[in-house]
């Protein structure tokens, strides 16, 4: 066999099978989201991003490469049908098979969204969610990202232990948890994957050490809402969380300038959100300000705040909206999404 029809038939192979390539290297690419268990899984983990952007054109150039080097070759209408029949094939298979990656990542391999409350025919003010071994069950064999939010729900710590090494866990929100204690933050620790963590009115958290999810090193926002009881060395010990992008504070009684300035240790800070915190005042902005790089800083309801310095120019009950931008609000009231933002 000759070296052309050799080349032929390589060529031929590639532009065939690319599509089928372009697919898997498309799901290992997916995959990515979470933790392989098995063997297969961490090879396409490995090499689906190499495969993914290397199948496609490959195989497109291969049908091109295929007709050009046989142009002189072809004096058959029918022959050079088959090449551009053969190319357009090419083509429409790699965009179908991209437009089903797409599908299948909406539809299996997005992270999913798992909330537990009680139930809305329950009115009654001490309403709470019993989790059942139904509710566990469900996040132990949910196999893709999750984003967990316990809203009123009878969840402990030792519950939350027991998710220790799901790796799928990406974030978790406690809303109004009452058995949610200082030890919650220990047991948050074993799940290695948490980006965001939040608390939301959880009257037993008083002096949790925050300086422990240090250890959590994929973890880029907190925020904390409502949760009055908090100590003022617990806040002091978010400052241990160099990597943190996103911060925000609601109702905290205990936040004052001291804690600020020692929060403004975390200068890879992006976004800071303040809101119906009344011990800060212009002092502890501007330390925020002069030592972190903010992107974002949004401030309501904070009585004592009344001017700061922004870029060197004094400025009076205003929002910073990005870093250098200024847009008047009322400071008065606190927009019902900062909530759990």
């Amino acid at each position: 066999m000759t070296r052309h029809k050799l080349l032929n038939i390589a060529l031929s192979a590639i532009a065939a099978l690319s599509p089928f390539f372009l697919f898997i290297g498309g799901i290992g690419m997916m995959m990515r989201e979470g933790t392989p268990d098995h063997w297969w899984e961490r090879i396409l983990w490995i090499l689906g991003p190499s495969i993914f952007w290397g199948a496609g054109p490959l195989g497109f150039f291969s049908a091109l490469t295929l007709m050009i080097i046989n142009r002189k070759r072809l004096k058959s209408f029918w022959c050079w049908f088959g090449l551009v029949f053969l190319l357009l094939i090419n083509f429409l298979f790699n965009a179908v098979t991209l437009a089903s990656a797409s599908w299948f990542s909406r539809h299996y391999l997005e992270p999913c969204k798992l909330e537990f409350r009680p139930p809305l025919s329950d009115t009654s003010p001490e309403r709470l969610r019993k989790m059942n071994d139904d509710d566990w069950n469900v996040i132990y064999n949910t196999r893709r990202s999750m984003h967990l939010k316990f809203d009123h729900a009878d969840v402990t710590n030792e519950d939350i232990e027991r998710l220790g090494g799901n790796a799928y866990i990406k974030s978790i929100i406690f809303d109004s948890c009452p058995n949610i204690t200082d030890d919650i933050v220990r047991s948050l620790v074993r799940v290695p994957n948490l980006e965001k963590i939040g608390f939301i009115s959880n009257p037993q958290l008083k002096n949790p050490d925050f300086s422990l999810l240090a250890l959590l090193k994929g973890l880029k926002t907190l925020y904390l809402t409502d949760n009055r009881n908090l100590s003022t060395e617990s806040l002091r010990s978010i400052a241990a969380l160099s990597d943190l992008k996103d911060l925000g504070f609601k109702g905290c009684s205990c936040l004052d300038d001291a804690v600020l300035s020692k929060i403004a240790t975390i200068t890879g800070l992006h976004s800071l959100r303040l809101v119906g915190c009344e011990y800060i005042t212009d002092v502890g902005i501007a330390e925020i300000l002069k030592k972190c790089h903010l992107k974002s800083l949004s401030i309501f309801a904070c009585p004592n705040v009344k001017m700061y310095d922004i870029n060197g120019v004094v400025k009076s009950r205003r929002h910073v909206t990005k870093q250098g931008e200024l847009a008047p609000i009322d400071n008065e009231t606190a927009p019902e999404q900062l909530r759990e933002q």
